[in-house]
């Protein structure tokens, strides 16, 4: 009897996905033990035991949204062989699973699209899409947006793809280019995905003198004053487009929180304590409560703003009203 696969019900927890693996003959020794380890690792990392964690690569991948490899404390390539084997152990047992790099040949139709594509990473960003519509039975005179959108939403729920919307996005552009260098590529024209999360409102829906704020406090930032008590660098003009950008949405957020933008009448109001973490939380919130890269430029933003600009204004004001006061 065949023990690849003698289980018809999918494992679910971790270590019933340990115990199949041991049916398993197909393995050799030291795969089984590599992917043991991964298994105990990621249990390890998610602070519990093989058979406290569910066997659902959905639910997985929510969790570690937004985790590096620092953050685990692992090595990136630890942490990536870690995922790897996890994502290939649920899959050996029964777990419908997308890998994060091509396993197996591809349909005959697709193999040869991808010999005539040219560089290594062209390749990488199409392959893991044509390895999906092989497996789903899409050949490449069939395929068409709906099937690209369904292989997005597959990524999100059955892979810890850390970027899925990256993948997409180089997909869709790798394909474009193919189209018009490779014969025979699909006549088909994807969307390419616009992943913009601006959320910011107009300027005229803000006050006047906030806007005048914001705009004295960029041209600050795109000079360099020697006698500044905080010394800096001049900003550069993408990042001073950021700066303004990220402002701009964190105002936004606060009014979302419930606050009239036309009372924000500057930046002092916007890095007020409460004001602060009103839109801070608006945003958290919008990325699903989770701590990333994008909040922790928020923050840093209405940090800068207080430094370089309110604690200099109220200083400046200050000055000024002990030289009318001739003190």
């Amino acid at each position: 009897m065949s023990t690849k696969n003698t289980s018809l019900v999918s494992p679910t927890t971790l270590q019933e996905v340990i115990d199949a693996l041991a049916l398993r003959s197909d393995l050799t020794d030291q795969r089984r033990l590599d992917l043991r380890s991964s298994l105990r690792t990621f249990a390890k990392v998610m602070g519990k035991t093989p058979d406290q964690v569910p066997a659902d690569i959905g639910a997985l991948n929510r969790q570690i949204a937004g985790m590096t490899a620092q953050m685990v404390g692992l090595s990136a390539p630890r942490w990536a062989n870690v995922k790897s084997g996890l994502t290939t152990a649920l899959s050996l047992t029964g777990a419908k699973v997308i890998a994060g790099k091509r396993r197996g040949a591809l349909a005959p139709e697709w193999a040869a699209l991808l010999d005539q594509v040219e560089g290594a990473y062209e390749r990488a960003r199409l392959s893991r899409f044509m390895s999906w519509c092989t497996t789903e039975g899409i050949a490449p005179a069939d395929v068409g947006q709906g099937d690209v959108d369904r292989f997005v939403v597959a990524l999100s729920t059955s892979s810890l793809t850390e970027r899925p919307k990256a993948v997409h996005r180089d997909l869709v552009l790798a394909w474009g280019r193919c189209g018009t260098t490779v014969a025979g590529w699909p006549d088909v024209e994807i969307k390419v995905p616009n992943h913009s999360r601006a959320y910011a409102l107009a300027e005229e829906d803000f006050s006047e003198v906030f806007v005048q704020d914001v705009a004295a406090y960029l041209h600050h930032l795109a000079e360099v004053d020697p006698f500044e008590a905080t010394p800096r660098k001049a900003m550069a003009a993408t990042t001073l487009r950021d700066t303004k950008l990220r402002i701009y949405q964190l105002a936004s957020a606060l009014a979302q929180s419930g606050r009239d933008p036309k009372s924000i009448t500057g930046l002092c109001d916007l890095v007020a304590p409460e004001a602060a973490k009103a839109a801070l939380r608006v945003q958290h919130d919008r990325n699903g409560k989770r701590k990333t890269g994008q909040l922790a430029n928020f923050a840093r933003t209405l940090i800068n703003a207080a430094r370089h600009w309110v604690k200099v204004r109220a200083f400046s004001a200050i000055r000024r009203g002990f030289r009318k006061s001739g003190k």
